[in-house]
């Protein structure tokens, strides 16, 4: 549970860095935490949370899809909708 908290926490740091301080800090934030995450799901076979892991890859791949999509004369409340059709 401790595990799940910590990358909830990442999440949300990686999420203000981006909407803070630099889209671009933002971004590499979750690339790394996307990374981590999928050495810790093909490392660890038996642990309780395992599918819980891939569930928390979708955050941060949704952001980074909504960010780099380019699409600058749809309303940006329809970016979301459009990235989780092409997800």
């Amino acid at each position: 549970m401790i595990v799940i908290l910590a990358y909830l926490a990442a999440i949300a740091v990686a999420e203000t860095l981006g909407i803070y301080l630099n889209v671009i800090m933002g971004v590499i934030a979750e690339l790394i935490l996307i990374i981590i995450l999928v050495i810790h799901f093909s490392y660890r076979r038996s642990i309780p949370y395992q599918r819980v892991l891939p569930v928390l890859l979708l955050a941060p791949l949704l952001h980074i899809l909504s960010v780099t999509l380019p699409t600058p004369q749809i309303p940006k409340i329809y970016w979301y909708a459009l990235v989780g059709t092409l997800f």
